[in-house]
């Protein structure tokens, strides 16, 4: 949502940045002793490291950004070929 309204290089973007990190961070901890959980943060580590692909995009890219990064993590992650 934050990327459909504002421009790249927008502060709210930036802030945007920094709070996915905490927050990622804070899902990592706790629920890593589980597998589910291991593989939600390992997920959520491959998905952190292609977000600048969003943040940098103009809104009408957002979409074709959005599936090429699902699809390319979900291979990383060998739930598709």
């Amino acid at each position: 949502i934050t990327c459909r309204h504002t421009e790249p290089g927008a502060p709210a973007r930036r802030a945007l940045k920094r709070y996915c990190r905490v927050f990622i961070l804070e899902q990592l901890g706790p629920r890593s002793v589980t597998r589910f959980g291991r593989e939600k943060g390992r997920a959520m580590r491959l998905a952190i490291g292609r977000f600048d692909e969003f943040l940098s995009a103009q809104a009408d890219r957002l979409d074709a950004i959005y599936a090429d990064v699902f699809d390319d993590c979900l291979r990383s992650l060998g739930m598709r070929p």
